[in-house]
């Protein structure tokens, strides 16, 4: 069976951010869903875009990763971008 490279196919930040932190982990988009009590229809949706993350997902995400503070932000601010936001990072504010 050949196994895709991470990111290859994800299109959104969220999306590349949340399949970063689920590589950490080792942990794969079904786990994720059980984990979260969604499918894992619903879980691809999110990210490969067809469907957005909302702050309240990316806590949930957060929380049942065991997220620390800034793997947590980093899924909000892929949300954040992905919902149009404009988002300040700290290389435009010197």
């Amino acid at each position: 069976m050949v196994r895709r490279t991470r990111n290859s196919e994800y299109a959104t930040a969220f999306g590349k951010a949340l399949d970063a932190q689920l590589a950490k982990r080792q942990w794969k988009q079904t786990d994720l869903a059980r984990a979260t009590q969604k499918s894992p229809a619903y879980i691809n949706r999110l990210m490969t875009g067809a469907a957005k993350a909302s702050p309240e997902w990316a806590d949930l995400v957060a929380s049942v990763m065991r997220a620390n503070p800034i793997e947590r932000q980093q899924l909000h601010r892929a949300a954040a971008l992905d919902a149009g936001y404009k988002i300040e990072t700290d290389a435009e504010n010197p």
